[in-house]
């Protein structure tokens, strides 16, 4: 999850229309396996989307406002924003979201993976 946060903000910052595009793609997939593992750093164990959403409203309000706000944002750094935010809160009993130099990437090689 933390490289497909890093990724999804590196996409960000590029003004070319494919990674824009990209970004919108990836925020399929790096969002939904961030929800997943907001249950599985819990140790529960996953039984649906509405099992989750009652768990969510009963248990932790908070987050299933970050999952609300990131599923109606349309604007792509606001999605963003929202994503590092809910990554982080997800990923809090674990120690949150890694820092980028924690990628063992030489010099250069991030750029040309997310470039």
């Amino acid at each position: 999850m933390s490289y497909d946060l890093l990724v999804n903000e590196r996409y960000l910052r590029s003004d070319d229309d494919m990674y824009r595009l990209a970004l919108r793609l990836r925020g399929l997939h790096s969002f939904s396996r961030l929800i997943l593992a907001y249950f599985r750093v819990r140790g529960l164990i996953w039984l649906g989307e509405k099992w989750a959403i009652r768990y969510l409203r009963e248990n932790d309000a908070d987050f299933l406002a970050l999952v609300v706000a990131w599923l109606d944002e349309g604007d792509s750094e606001e999605k963003v924003r929202l994503h590092r935010r809910a990554a982080e809160s997800a990923l809090g009993p674990v120690g949150g979201v890694w820092p980028p130099e924690m990628f063992p990437l030489g010099p250069g090689v991030w750029e040309r993976v997310t470039g």
